[in-house]
């Protein structure tokens, strides 16, 4: 019988995406990412770390068009709100996660 080799090349052409670092108070429950301008939501996030990261379509790293919203659950802090935040751009080809910087 015939088996077929799968051979899996590694992409040389760029494949670029925004990514969003977010430092956070553990003490809220979770965020929201909202694209300013139209209000759509991008992400809704729990907080299990100080930094959160999230990958964003690539529009998102070439202008400050978000908005970060840090909510409490426990209705005992006010939600926090951080305007005109902008993504980075990275490249998947050569992303490595271990790159990433660590939660303190």
């Amino acid at each position: 019988m015939l088996v077929p080799q799968i051979v899996l090349n590694k992409p040389t052409t760029p494949i670029n995406l925004a990514l969003l670092v977010i430092e956070v108070d553990t003490r809220a429950s979770r965020i929201q990412v909202l694209d300013r301008g139209t209000g759509q939501l991008q992400a809704h996030l729990p907080i299990y770390s100080p930094k959160l990261f999230k990958f964003l379509p690539i529009e998102y790293a070439s202008r400050p068009n978000l908005m970060v919203i840090m909510i409490d659950d426990t209705n005992v802090f006010n939600a926090a709100i951080a305007d005109n935040v902008q993504a980075q751009i990275i490249d998947l080809v050569t992303f490595d996660p271990k790159d990433l910087p660590t939660a303190q």
